[in-house]
């Protein structure tokens, strides 16, 4: 059982994080991403290097989240709240038995505490992050169900959001992500 939620995690919600791809990807530039060729790791890859570049405040590292990029920290911390990894010392123990972001980090990997004031720096972040990757997760279904049919063009999204049941789906991502975000302030704020 977790202990975070009261109900059983399988392993591969949890041991098999795929955080090495967020520092690989951003040694190779946003442009070498594909996201719908890699699933939902990449899918939170490119989320969180738009947000980096589209966030009206800039995404900061506190001093001593280590020599991980913003975008690279964005990225992990959104997958892991994703994947049902709430406590800032978990995703730390996730973080230090990835090798290769132990690498990317010359083992100098963020502590819980400088994971913690990320999210508190960051929240908004965060949430356009989740935001964007449930958005894109769902439309990918979406085309995969419905064979033939093609994502609607973001010109024509916020326009179909209000009456289509697009938009449902667009506000209860926001809902979601803003959910997680809380749930990770309540399990950190537990643990301290």
């Amino acid at each position: 059982m977790s202990e975070n939620s009261g109900k059983p995690r399988r392993d591969d919600e949890t041991t098999c994080l795929s955080l090495g791809k967020f520092v690989q990807a951003t040694s190779a530039g946003p442009a070498a991403l594909d996201p719908a060729s890699e699933g939902p790791t990449m899918f939170f890859v490119k989320a969180a290097s738009e947000t980096c570049q589209e966030s009206p405040r800039p995404v900061v590292n506190p001093k001593d989240t280590g020599p991980l990029p913003p975008a690279s920290v964005l990225g992990i911390v959104s997958y892991c709240y994703a994947k049902g990894v709430y406590s800032s010392d978990e995703i730390e123990r996730k973080i230090l038995s990835d090798p290769d972001v132990r690498a990317a980090c010359a083992d100098e990997v963020p502590s819980a505490g400088a994971l913690r004031r990320f999210r508190r720096l960051n929240r908004d972040a965060i949430v356009a992050t989740l935001e964007k990757f449930f958005g894109r997760w769902q439309r990918r279904k979406m085309t995969d169900l419905l064979p033939g049919s093609a994502p609607v063009p973001p010109t024509q999204q916020s326009a179909c959001s209000q009456t289509t049941p697009g938009g449902d789906t667009q506000r209860m991502g926001r809902r979601e992500a803003q959910d997680r975000v809380e749930r990770a302030s309540f399990i950190d704020g537990m643990s301290a």
